[in-house]
């Protein structure tokens, strides 16, 4: 099997916790890959997608329902909502631009140029850290230029903030990439004085290749998954889910072997309520060459992986229509992306998950889509 690396992108995420906003200034000029609309303030948006040349956001039960911005034409945009739904962040194919949902006004750029990266929003929604190649910390609220804080990063792992966010952590690029062809890394805290700390590196023994995958900063700590593969042709055989101690030891809270040809067991995506932390389990078709299925699955702090009660389906096996886990809401439920291909043209739609229920009504559904959770996949691109 080639181990599921990550894929394009459906859907980028937020998380959802009420927390004041700082308004952007209302004098910052437009670039013309997109533009602000009239925009009055609003409340904070739940989700938020383009229709389109129409970027727009609504509140829960499609409160607060506006258009916030206006693509050029002939560009495309992805989105992201900061944690307390107030900012949404634009990337086209030239810039990252960020709206003020509540204040209103027009639209701030922060970064510009081609192969920009994935946006990563602070706890508070006052920063933004900008992953690709290079990780860039952008001070929303001071209306500061972006700076460079991070080289080397595996950008399409992203990066994830600490809850109190003096911190984050990332992918850097590890030296054994080349060598093995495929772009693994080593897991990297980097604390509040702008020290790194590496806490994993990809190791290779043989043909044996052990290498961690993207990390995601939980209420229990800092957390990775970690694959074991034959590197020669991708198979995977372990998995196994590390966590960042209080005493600064790292321990392994679940591994498993893979059963059979069946499962990749268990990939950490995001924290949950409750303390549980969300994971993803890939079921392989009998030849061993795609995923069929995946599963959502839940990591005790006891350490017993259990399931959660959703099976995504998987669109290189349906052909027409792909799932994908966006996190988890503050009540439990999770938000799931859906991904349809009807007459050539993609169209994603956002629903949410009770466990063991089905998929719910659409949200909201256009060519890019962003729901604010609690809990963001920070593993976005698995």
């Amino acid at each position: 099997m080639r181990a599921p690396r990550p894929v394009p992108r459906r859907a980028l995420v937020a998380a959802s916790v009420v927390l004041a906003g700082v308004a952007l200034p209302t004098a910052a000029r437009a670039a013309p890959d997109a533009v602000a609309s009239p925009t009055v303030a609003g409340p904070p948006a739940l989700v938020a997608w383009t229709a389109g040349r129409s970027v727009s956001v609504a509140g829960p039960d499609g409160v607060g329902r506006r258009v916030v911005a206006r693509l050029a034409r002939g560009h495309q945009a992805d989105l992201t909502l900061s944690r307390d739904g107030r900012r949404l962040a634009i990337m086209t194919e030239e810039s990252v631009k960020v709206a003020d949902l509540t204040a209103g006004g027009p639209l701030r750029t922060l970064a510009r140029g081609r192969n920009l990266s994935i946006p990563r929003w602070s706890p508070d929604g006052s920063r933004l850290l900008l992953v690709g190649g290079t990780v860039r910390l952008c001070d929303v609220a001071a209306q500061t230029p972006c700076r460079k804080v991070a080289s080397r990063a595996a950008d399409e792992y992203g990066a994830t903030w600490s809850p109190d966010g003096t911190q984050f952590a990332y992918l850097r690029s590890s030296p054994l990439a080349e060598k093995t062809g495929s772009n693994v890394g080593d897991v990297v805290r980097q604390d509040a004085a702008g020290k790194e700390h590496v806490l994993e590196r990809t190791v290779l023994r043989g043909a044996r290749l052990t290498s961690p995958v993207s990390p995601v900063w939980t209420a229990r700590g800092l957390a990775w998954s970690a694959w074991t593969s034959q590197w020669m042709d991708d198979r995977i055989t372990r998995t196994a889910t590390r966590l960042l101690a209080p005493d600064g030891r790292v321990r392994t809270i679940t591994a498993a072997d893979r059963a059979g040809a069946a499962l990749v067991p268990f990939t950490l995506v995001s924290d949950a309520p409750g303390g549980d932390l969300i994971g993803l389990q890939y079921r392989v078709t009998a030849d061993d060459a795609i995923r069929s299925s995946t599963r959502v699955m839940r990591l005790s702090p006891s350490g017993v992986v259990r399931p959660w009660g959703a099976e995504l389906a998987n669109a290189d096996q349906a052909g027409s229509t792909g799932d994908e886990y966006l996190g988890a809401l503050a009540d439990g439920r999770i938000a799931v992306a859906r991904e349809r291909t009807k007459d050539g043209r993609d169209t994603t739609s956002v629903h949410v998950v009770s466990p063991g229920g089905p998929l719910g009504p659409p949200l909201a559904a256009g060519s890019a889509v962003a729901v604010a959770t609690a809990h963001p996949n920070e593993a976005i691109d698995f």
